[in-house]
């Protein structure tokens, strides 16, 4: 064999690697493709979702005269039939009732909005106490989320 024949089997030997490895680049990008493709319309459906959900929260306020509850959404969609539900008094030495419960079941409340109750604390209270929060939204209807309610202001 002559260096011509070696120069020809070794070009072809390159050529060969060559194709395989732009076939396994070529499988691998494609993978990766894919792999980007379901991440974005992951992405894509949790943020649809959350343009559906509202998120309600609630904080004791100090005003002038008295305590309040502000009830606020902080979700991307408009809450509706926001319910408050207060614990059992037997099992809590609860400020509760508020003091005007003419608006509860509040209608609607858009993002950012928010509410308030005038709250009724008796002289010995608990520090901390829990209530249930209801509303609706275009993703469920009666979401549930429990908010503890800090009473210890200055």
């Amino acid at each position: 064999m002559d260096t011509s024949n070696w120069i020809a089997i070794v070009s072809l030997l390159f050529s060969v690697l060559a194709f395989i490895w732009s076939l396994v680049a070529q499988k691998n990008t494609k993978k990766n493709k894919e792999l980007i493709q379901k991440f974005k319309l992951k992405a894509y459906e949790e943020k649809e979702s959350e343009k559906k959900k509202a998120l309600i929260d609630a904080m004791v306020c100090k005003s002038p005269d008295r305590l309040i509850v502000n009830v606020y959404n902080k979700g991307m969609a408009t809450a509706r039939n926001i319910r408050l539900i207060t614990p059992d008094k037997e099992a809590s030495s609860l400020l509760l009732p508020f003091t005007d419960m003419s608006n509860i079941p509040y209608p609607f409340l858009h993002y950012g909005g928010s509410f308030d109750l005038p709250l009724l604390v008796p002289e010995k209270h608990n520090t901390i106490e829990v209530v249930k929060v209801i509303w609706d939204d275009d993703w469920a209807n009666n979401n549930e989320r429990e908010i503890a309610l800090n009473l210890l202001l200055p």
